[in-house]
């Protein structure tokens, strides 16, 4: 329930008002923090480049097979942010918590919360507006990605431990890249947009893609919390401290950000712990 890449799955069909007990408990926050955390290597760059190899040539081949299909996403994602399960009814504006994620407007909460619950990447901050211009279709959104790769590729070129803020992050990536203020915002969207673009292309054997959705949380969570994480970036992997192979992690720091949509969905969440200490 806590884990993004599973939770819609456990809890998409329980009802608001169910009593909620995570038993034996004692350990949430660590599973919580283990939840939100990404941890990438070269290895896995590298077969995300491959995924997104694959992904380009099946767009290509829709373009010329079953373009209606691209077409469609694309006017869905002008309307709005795709959720798989609910649709838009009402709007509700919200307050952006300024302490925990980037400023917004606010959001469709009614349309939101199931999608919430099934991916804490998203924060309830998360404006209801229009997928940016710049990933709406979807060989820009694949371009985007490439160039996404390629920095953590050439940020990983290190000697010594670094260790950054998301913001010092973001800010970087923009020095890096030469892209505009506005198309940063896409960052936030990769996750949902990444899987936006399975379901167009009817994919689903995801496992092959996990390297390339393991990138997309990273920038999703970079994205869009601002507090709560950190950047770590390792020359050496500690269980190989004499070869060189490089590790970027996204560490979650605070275990509140993946129980937050738990909360909101369920009116009754009880934790339980039967350790006992002295």
């Amino acid at each position: 329930m806590l884990d993004p890449k599973i939770s819609n799955l456990v809890s998409r069909d329980l009802a608001k008002d169910c009593i909620v007990v995570f038993d034996e408990a004692h350990n949430i926050d660590n599973i919580c923090i283990e939840a939100l955390s990404v941890r990438l290597d070269r290895r896995r760059l590298h077969t995300a480049m491959q995924n997104l190899s694959t992904l380009n040539n099946m767009v290509l081949n829709m373009e010329q097979n079953d373009v209606d299909r691209l077409n469609d996403e694309y006017k869905a994602l002008v309307q709005g942010l795709i959720n798989s399960n609910t649709s838009a009814s009402t709007n509700t504006n919200v307050n952006a918590n300024a302490s925990q994620s980037r400023p917004s407007l606010g959001i469709d909460m009614s349309a939101f919360t199931d999608t919430l619950l099934a991916n804490p990447v998203l924060s309830d901050d998360i404006l209801q507006q229009a997928i940016p211009g710049n990933i709406r279709k979807s060989k820009h959104f694949l371009n985007f990605l490439k160039t996404l790769i390629e920095y953590l590729k050439q940020k990983m070129s290190v000697e010594k431990v670094i260790q950054e803020e998301t913001l010092t992050f973001i800010s970087d990536f923009q020095k890096t890249t030469g892209m505009h203020e506005n198309q940063l915002l896409a960052l936030r969207f990769c996750h949902d947009r990444l899987h936006s673009l399975f379901r167009t292309l009817m994919l689903t054997d995801l496992d092959v893609y996990t390297p390339l959705v393991k990138v997309t949380t990273l920038a999703s969570l970079v994205g869009t919390y601002s507090q709560g994480f950190k950047i770590l970036i390792e020359p050496y992997d500690t269980r190989t401290p004499t070869i060189k192979d490089p590790i970027l992690q996204l560490c979650c720091l605070d275990a509140s950000i993946a129980m937050q949509p738990v909360l909101k969905k369920f009116r009754n969440v009880i934790i339980t712990s039967g350790c006992v200490y002295f």
